[in-house]
């Protein structure tokens, strides 16, 4: 049984068409994450779309730093 990944929006928030009606965001980014770009790019996306959105950058962090 092959098992395909999800597609679409429910896979990644950077395949939404339309972000304009997406509530104010933060979002934190950790440095040495491998999704970093893809979190700059989603916070660029949201302010080009008019949503206001801030980011807070966390130095020497990776993935999944505020879990621990």
């Amino acid at each position: 049984m092959l098992i395909r990944p999800p597609q679409g929006p429910a896979a990644s928030a950077l395949r939404v068409d339309d972000l304009s009606k997406l509530p104010p965001a933060m979002v934190l980014l950790a440095e040495n994450d491998l999704l970093h770009d893809k979190g700059q790019a989603y916070i660029e996306r949201m302010t080009s779309a008019g949503v206001t959105a801030c980011t807070k950058l966390h130095q020497d962090k990776i993935h999944c730093f505020v879990a621990t």
